[in-house]
């Protein structure tokens, strides 16, 4: 059953964005990196290299052929979900360079103030519309004197970013270092933002 109901309350999961891959490869007919690339990655002049699959725990990819339906089976019981981590297909890391990162931040920065020619400015601002205080992967929070702020935060791999976006000010900052601990993101908060006022 769901913990909430839907569209109240955010809880964070990534299975949610693995479910919206298959969607996206169900109905595009090809694999969602190609259809970023196509879609995405191509228009902004960017490159993104993809890594290996994401673990996700409680849940098993059955592989059904290249763009097939997919089939997913659910661990069979606590024990399971707690012990077996499972690759998706559908799962695979994308990573841009930090020059192409600047892009594509750029390229919200611009849809949120109508000046894309990626998406309309509602797709944009439908990606940084919270729910709970949580977006679309953005964190958005509401400043007397900035007005809304998009924030993005992320530790894998040893690294940890922060990126914050002020549409009203023009203003987008990112900051990436390789440290991975809440010591390491209390001083990447402190600096971006320090950078962005």
């Amino acid at each position: 059953p769901l913990a909430q109901t839907a569209s109240q309350k955010m809880t964070y999961s990534n299975l949610g964005y693995l479910i919206a891959n298959v969607i996206a490869e169900l109905r595009g007919g090809d694999t969602y990196e190609n259809l970023l690339e196509q879609y995405v990655f191509q228009p902004l002049n960017i490159s993104a290299h993809s890594s290996a699959a994401i673990l996700v725990q409680g849940h098993r990819w059955i592989s059904t052929g290249y763009l097939a339906r997919p089939k997913w089976q659910v661990a069979k019981n606590h024990a399971d979900n707690e012990q077996q981590l499972c690759r998706l297909n559908a799962s695979s890391e994308l990573k841009l360079s930090l020059p192409d990162y600047g892009v594509f931040l750029r390229e919200h920065l611009r849809g949120l103030r109508g000046q894309s020619t990626l998406l309309n400015t509602a797709s944009f601002k439908l990606l940084h519309t919270s729910n709970d205080h949580y977006a679309l992967g953005w964190s958005v929070i509401q400043s007397p004197q900035y007005g809304p702020i998009s924030v993005h935060d992320s530790a894998a791999g040893g690294y940890s970013s922060y990126a914050l976006m002020m549409p009203r000010g023009n203003t987008a900052v990112a900051v990436i270092c390789n440290g991975e601990n809440s010591r390491t993101a209390t001083k990447l908060i402190q600096l971006a933002e320090s950078l962005a006022s």
